[in-house]
């Protein structure tokens, strides 16, 4: 354990660190920030979002149709609260806006009112009046709820036979989608470009596991050692391992930082339960929570092919610049398939086989390339 112990510490040194520590605060900045500091971004969102803590709190994780009813109800409350509003200024009055409805309609005529849109502005972005914002984002919930059914009736006609059951289960079971799908779309940005920070984090961490001897021209004198040969199998375990701390720290780091997103109460919502977003008709029905444990284990599972090519890369490259000719293609390659291995393999687009077959797939790939980089080790005669 002693070498093994020494090779991690020449993996994660100091300056391996700072490098570490460079890139992701780089990729932080470009990729991960916007996701953080502007949610929810802007209004509507920030309605939708607050209205749907309001809805968890009222009515669960799941609506029932009174829970409907009390929704629509306080819907047409706030209409009201708008007409009141619109009927004290004198200025709509004289243009014969009287309610909410003439107020968000008026026709072509009114709409090209300089008057009027003095105050639509002042209403919406100058004083940012909460009801006002709140009614446009009940109203589009309800618009996309009330088209649910006829979206699954239009997958169910394209859909396979497995795809069909599962939907004609959901248009039986009458499952409408109500809460804002705000937060999904926020957390499936934030975790692919987590994903890619890690990845790359693991392309960088792995690379000089074996290139570091090549370039020293250390890898013959080590191999006449009675642990030389022996010497191989361990780095592969430090790389691992390696890998492994350096995975959790970044995800421990970075969910610290989505924390401040405020998403919990969100947690135990299912996720058939939100609109429309790029995790829509999942095949299991999993709550926002067992959907975020998913994502991370996606995550440890592909780090783990990643980890595997690149410490291949490092054994059979002769130097660093072949080793990053390989990676830059493979950066590519993550970037395109990052939404499908953590998001769209969960989804009805896909049958229910292609997600366990992808990661077996991955994983064996992986794995054949590491156990050819070592039996070629193995065979290595000494020059």
């Amino acid at each position: 354990m002693r070498i093994v112990w020494n090779e991690l510490k020449k993996l994660l040194h100091w300056k391996m660190m700072l490098v570490l520590l460079g890139v992701n605060g780089i990729l932080f900045y470009f990729l991960i920030e916007f996701d953080i500091t502007h949610f929810p971004n802007g209004r509507p969102e920030l309605d939708e979002y607050r209205i749907g803590i309001e809805m968890i709190e009222a009515y669960g994780p799941n609506m029932e149709a009174t829970d409907f009813d009390d929704f629509q109800l306080r819907y047409e409350q706030q209409k009201e609260e708008a007409d009141v509003y619109i009927q004290g200024i004198d200025e709509l009055q004289e243009l014969g806006i009287t309610t909410y409805e003439t107020f968000r309609n008026p026709g072509y005529e009114l709409a090209e009112n300089e008057k009027y849109a003095e105050i639509n502005n002042e209403i919406y972005f100058e004083q940012g009046v909460d009801v006002f914002w709140e009614i446009q984002a009940r109203s589009a919930l309800l618009d996309n709820g009330s088209h649910w059914i006829d979206y699954l009736k239009l997958e169910l006609a394209e859909g396979t036979s497995e795809q069909k059951q599962l939907i004609e289960g959901l248009i039986v079971e009458e499952q409408v989608p109500y809460y804002p799908a705000v937060v999904i779309n926020n957390y499936n940005t934030f975790i692919k470009s987590v994903a890619m920070t890690v990845f790359l984090s693991l392309l960088i961490v792995q690379s000089p596991i074996f290139i570091r001897e090549k370039a020293a021209r250390t890898l013959p004198n080590l191999y006449t050692t009675k642990m030389g040969r022996p010497l191989f199998n361990k780095k592969l375990l430090a790389g691992f391992i390696a890998s492994g701390i350096v995975t959790t720290l970044l995800l421990a780091v970075y969910f610290s930082i989505y924390s401040l997103n405020e998403t919990s109460a969100y947690f135990p919502v299912s996720m058939r339960s939100f609109q429309y977003s790029e995790s829509s008709l999942l095949w299991y029905d999993l709550t926002f929570l067992q959907y975020i444990i998913w994502t991370v284990l996606g995550i440890y599972l592909i780090g783990l092919g990643v980890t595997c090519f690149s410490q291949a890369a490092s054994a059979l490259m002769p130097n660093y610049v072949s080793i990053l000719g390989v990676h830059i293609p493979l950066v590519f390659v993550l970037n395109m398939a990052i939404p499908y291995l953590l998001i769209y393999v969960l989804t009805i687009r896909f049958p229910t086989w292609v997600g366990p077959s992808v990661y077996i797939l991955l994983l064996v790939i992986s794995a054949a390339l590491l156990f050819f980089t070592w039996k070629r080790e193995r065979k290595r005669g000494i020059m």
